[in-house]
């Protein structure tokens, strides 16, 4: 599914914002999605947090992005994405021209690495590395919300392996009321009036 996406994207002359979240594209699906990335020119946003794409999936997704100038937000929360990646996302940002806001939350990566990242970034970025990976336990996810049973729809049925120990305890990292298109159980997608 993955490679599909990534060749759909690559082609695509409308979309303006995907989200790509919970959709278990693998290392393969981050490789396609950071190909597409390339040659694409009208996504501006884009989230493929939850995808378990890891750090070749984020470094294929950085020399992507390299060539990509629409793209101004990319939400890359909860991948597994470790220090390894840390020297790709600080070349990406010296020369970064689109992207005004990336996400980072709930990495592998320790809070000493993530200080590069802030100090390659350029005063106009925003970045969000919250419930970053302080000791060898495993990947802290960050504030959670008590919340019910969550509906379907909000999360759909590939939920990641970082998020089913938060749902077992009753609490889910903060979902919020995004509205942006997305992919999987909801097909619903923001198109340009292009």
């Amino acid at each position: 599914a993955g490679a599909w996406i990534g060749q759909a994207l690559a082609v695509n002359g409308g979309l303006l914002e995907l989200n790509l979240s919970y959709n278990k594209l693998g290392t393969q699906g981050g490789e396609a999605v950071g190909r597409a990335l390339a040659s694409n020119k009208t996504l501006t946003f884009l989230d493929v947090s939850m995808n378990d794409f890891g750090d070749v999936a984020a470094t294929a997704i950085m020399l992507g992005m390299l060539k990509n100038n629409t793209l101004s937000t990319l939400k890359l929360n909860l991948n597994g994405i470790s220090d390894t990646s840390v020297d790709a996302f600080c070349s990406f940002l010296k020369v970064n021209q689109s992207l005004r806001e990336l996400y980072l939350d709930g990495n592998d990566f320790e809070s000493s690495r993530a200080a590069l990242l802030e100090a390659a970034s350029d005063s106009g970025f925003a970045m969000s590395l919250s419930g970053l990976d302080d000791d060898s336990d495993g990947p802290d996810l960050g504030p959670m919300l008590p919340v019910g049973p969550m509906p379907a729809p909000a999360i759909g049925p590939a939920i990641g392996p970082a998020i089913r120990p938060a749902m077992e305890l009753g609490v889910a990292p903060e979902i919020g009321g995004d509205t942006h298109g997305q992919l999987g159980d909801n097909p619903s997608i923001q198109e340009s009036g292009a």
